[in-house]
């Protein structure tokens, strides 16, 4: 009885030699997959589309519990990114104007002030020729001119802080306060030209008038007011920082809790929206591939043990038939010296003190028919073909993978042993 066994390996095998249905199952498998992953993508994006309309829709009555608290959750989340972004937006203004404060950049107890007075002379209308170079200090017109007049270089942005004007009677004082001895001094100085040179513009609305210097002076002195103002600075930007921080972390902390609660109700987002398509496609192409080469193995398994077929000469081996040669049709070679394969056949020969053997055919086929014909001509003793199996003592058995029969094999051996005929093994046409 011929007991037909097999391997991983051989079924390996059977896959190389049958690479064209190989790689077309593994084609059709990755085409599959890409197909696979790409309605995957498009269902999940669909349902994460209908997910957001029916959060970003009018509340309806009645609607799913689920979509009424994940809309709060929403509008939880706008609230906070808001808050967050309002927090930073405070945190840069504070932190860009100390960064351009003169005031942050004084020691406290080293402040350089420089100081003039000027008296508004020959006019009677000297109030508002007063209250006109206030403004024009205060509220940016001098900013402009002194830009103008070489004063890039002296953090005209600042002056603001440090610049302060008082009126009394017909005289008008200007204190600046700075860091550096040699600056005060610059400012000072493109400040009276930008005042003097204020003064024709005034007198065009308020009438002829001019103005004298009546004191200036230079001196270092400590405040507390300075000192004062650095730590309110410093504590507001602190504080805003710790605004941010805190509305960074109550905006983590509801995301968490916006993915717990939909973790739990089991509707999230799904996985092949998170990667984008591109990386969707690729993994189900590479599942399709493995699959491909999965099928092809169980098909090629399946054909090997429910077809008669004879696949390969591997498969006889592990059934317990001595394959001697193997001969190549297309190649028209045999796979190993024939020369070595006769005198193998012949040890056999005279190992069972036999001297007949017969060359048999396992079908009729023109490629048995030349494999038989090409072994009798390379061996010495009597040789006879199919109709003379019954003087024969040893068969040798001829085949082709495809073509040929395992239940004709198992005829002939199941023969061999009701006659007395030890068949010695076969040769096998590729």
């Amino acid at each position: 009885m011929l007991e037909r066994k097999y391997s991983v390996i051989s079924i390996f095998k059977d896959m190389w030699r049958e690479k064209i249905l190989t790689i077309i199952i593994v084609l059709i498998c990755i085409a599959l997959g890409i197909g696979g992953g790409y309605l995957t993508y498009k269902k999940e994006s669909s349902k994460a589309n209908d997910l957001e309309n029916k959060i970003a829709s009018e509340p309806v009555e009645g609607e799913d519990d689920y979509i009424t608290q994940l809309r709060d959750y929403e509008e939880s989340l706008a609230a906070c990114e808001e808050a967050l972004a309002l927090a930073e937006e405070q945190r840069d203004t504070i932190q860009k104007a100390i960064d351009n404060s003169i005031i942050m950049k004084m020691d406290p107890t080293n402040v350089h002030v420089a100081y003039v007075a000027y008296a508004v002379l020959d006019t009677a209308n000297a109030g508002n020729i007063l209250n006109a170079l206030q403004s024009y200090i205060n509220d940016g017109g001098l900013k402009e001119d002194a830009l103008k007049n070489g004063a890039e270089n002296l953090e005209v942005e600042g002056w603001r802080e440090v610049i302060t004007v008082g009126i009394t009677g017909n005289n008008l004082f200007i204190t600046i306060t700075h860091y550096d001895e040699d600056k005060v001094k610059e400012i000072m100085s493109v400040v009276k030209k930008c005042v003097e040179n204020e003064t024709a513009v005034i007198s065009k609305t308020q009438g002829e008038y001019r103005i004298a210097v009546t004191d200036e002076s230079y001196y270092t002195k400590s405040d507390v007011n300075i000192a004062n103002t650095q730590n309110n600075n410093n504590n507001n930007l602190k504080s805003y920082t710790n605004s941010v921080s805190d509305q960074s972390n109550k905006l983590n902390n509801l995301k968490t809790t916006i993915d717990n609660f939909k973790e739990k109700n089991e509707v999230k987002e799904g996985n092949s929206i998170k990667r984008g398509l591109g990386k969707t496609l690729a993994i189900y192409a590479v599942i399709g591939f493995i699959g491909g080469i999965i099928l092809s193995f169980a098909v090629l398994a399946l054909k090997a043990i429910l077809f008669d077929q004879i696949t390969s000469y591997e498969h006889l081996q592990y059934a317990g038939i001595t394959v001697f040669n193997r001969y190549n049709v297309k190649k028209q070679k045999f796979s190993s010296d024939l020369e070595e394969t006769i005198s193998e056949i012949s040890r056999q020969i005279t190992k069972d003190e036999q001297s007949k053997i017969c060359i048999y055919g396992l079908s009729d086929t023109e490629d048995n028919k030349k494999t038989a014909q090409a072994i009798k001509d390379s061996i010495k003793t009597e040789v006879k073909d199919n109709s003379g199996i019954g003087e024969c003592d040893n068969v040798l058995v001829v085949l082709t993978n495809k073509k040929d029969k395992y239940s004709d094999l198992e005829s002939l051996m199941q023969k061999c042993t009701r006659m007395g005929i030890n068949l010695l093994g076969v040769v096998v046409n590729e």
